[in-house]
């Protein structure tokens, strides 16, 4: 119990200065690829579902993923609904639950990193297999940071903080860099563009085939979310 307790003071996220430039990092990486279309190592495949993907190959041969789409909902009912995990399970099958391990302080962040930080937490989250067969399920364990702008844009970012969570035996430990970007239509305020990025090791072994027919999936999220945000009855619910 005793080491128990010393790791937990130890590990408060709040007075971890690595996890800040950790951060940091990461959002400089999502902001970088947000920022262009082609370039950087992206790639543009064709559109899907109206969405524009995006792949990039990463240093060590990981598929990364890029999707800019257009979603017919106000920006705030939009990250209220993908904030929601149970809403989360109805565009991303292989999602099982996501648990907060830590909340942070959203004020002492904000002013550490000179942005309004409106939600800040380390969470585990559990993920199942596409292919139970020949994959084994997939956990993480990140710091999710959301933030809006003083223009309205809104932003989310997750990296990957391993320390806060021992891997589970059922699960490979997935290493993820990812951000979501939501900004307003200029001139319709029912609509919104929605910028997906995940930059991801899936750590083990797993067939490229496989890697190679998700990776358009994930590109496409925000046509999946678009659809399930069309019902205007659900808006008042995140307004």
């Amino acid at each position: 119990k005793e080491a128990e307790t010393e790791a937990k003071k130890v590990n408060d996220p709040n007075k971890d200065p690595q996890l800040i430039q950790k951060f940091i990092k990461a959002r400089n990486e999502i902001e970088k690829a947000a920022s262009i279309g082609e370039g950087d190592g992206w790639k543009f495949i064709g559109k899907r579902q109206e969405v524009q993907c995006y792949l990039k190959k990463g240093i060590e041969g990981h598929t990364f993923t890029k999707g800019v789409g257009i979603v017919n909902c106000p920006s705030e009912v939009l990250i209220g609904f993908m904030g929601d995990p149970e809403n989360r399970k109805k565009y991303d099958e292989m999602f099982k639950g996501v648990t907060n391990l830590h909340q942070l302080d959203e004020n002492i962040l904000s002013a550490k990193l000179n942005i309004k930080v409106e939600q800040a937490a380390i969470q585990w989250s559990e993920f199942s297999s596409p292919f139970p067969s020949l994959v084994t399920a997939r956990d993480i364990c990140t710091l999710s940071v959301r933030y809006t702008e003083p223009n309205g844009r809104i932003v989310v970012i997750l990296v990957s903080a391993d320390e806060y969570k021992k891997p589970v035996k059922k699960y490979v430990r997935a290493t993820v860099t990812a951000g979501v970007i939501i900004e307003a239509l200029p001139g319709n305020p029912n609509k919104c563009t929605m910028t997906n990025i995940t930059m991801m090791d899936p750590n083990g072994n797993i067939p490229q085939w496989i890697i190679s027919s998700m990776a358009p999936e994930r590109c496409a999220q925000s046509s999946k979310v678009d659809q399930l945000v069309k019902d205007r009855s659900i808006w008042a619910k995140y307004q």
